[in-house]
């Protein structure tokens, strides 16, 4: 089986961003700073933000779901070892750059043709919705909508380059959900357009949502892994082994396709 290492407890959630930023800009500057002669292809490192059902975080159960079973599933059956990174989602784009020996989950199944031969999967689906408060006077469903609301998303995230190329009033956005309530809530944003992160919510803010926010399904995306350039360019065969390993690891897994 594949090696997983445990990813660290921390003390309180407020620090989870501000950690992640940390940890992952360390890691992008070592690498941009220093390439390997050769690169350790036997252990690899998998980036996730957390925030979806297929690759999720809790401090209670660390990282799970249907996408981490199915990737420990399939480095096992290729003998190489696994680690499990929190990023935040904005810096996606970056790691899978400059960072060797990495992949990325959940990445759409969109874009150019360089980025799509480098996906493998899907594994399982993610809901796009659009949040916005019950009281608002423009909601997603009205017409108008689109020309008259001001709208967030994930910074450096897909969405965001999807609502500036669909002609909506784009305001600046943040990599923490909690942050993107709080847009909605104190009127910097009509609505938000994000995965759905309601279950992950403290039940306080939770309550709080319920109470005052809208919630309506955009889209259900199936989603891959990423495999980032320096990897795909230095071992191209290995998107088709890991494809196949997937192949056979999603076999009989609910909610894999």
């Amino acid at each position: 089986m594949a090696a997983v290492s445990k990813m660290p407890a921390r003390a309180h959630s407020g620090n989870r961003v501000s950690v992640r930023k940390k940890l992952v800009a360390a890691l992008v500057l070592g690498c941009a700073a220093f390439v390997p002669a050769t690169a350790d292809t036997q252990h690899v490192r998998l980036y996730t933000h957390g925030d979806t059902f297929p690759a999720q975080w809790s401090e209670d159960t660390g990282i799970s779901g249907i996408a981490i079973n199915i990737a420990n599933c399939a480095f096992g059956s290729l003998g190489i070892k696994v680690d499990y990174e929190l990023a935040p989602l904005s810096r996606a784009q970056e790691l899978m750059k400059l960072q060797d020996n990495a992949l990325w989950f959940p990445s759409v199944l969109a874009g150019e043709e360089e980025r799509l031969n480098r996906l493998v999967g899907p594994v399982g689906n993610v809901d796009l919705m659009w949040y916005y408060l019950k009281s608002a006077p423009l909601k997603p469903e009205d017409d108008g909508f689109r020309d008259g609301a001001k709208v967030t998303a994930y910074t450096g995230s897909r969405t965001e380059v999807m609502l500036k190329d669909e002609g909506y009033t784009l305001v600046p956005g943040s990599a923490d959900h909690m942050r993107l309530i709080h847009m909605v809530i104190s009127g910097t944003a009509d609505a938000v357009l994000a995965v759905d992160f309601r279950w992950k919510l403290p039940k306080a803010t939770k309550a709080l949502v319920a109470r005052h926010m809208g919630a309506s399904l955009y889209k259900s995306f199936p989603v891959a892994y990423q495999v980032s350039r320096p990897f795909a360019a230095r071992e191209p065969d290995f998107i088709g082994r890991f494809q196949r390993a997937i192949n056979a690891c999603k076999t009989g897994q609910p909610n894999a396709e």
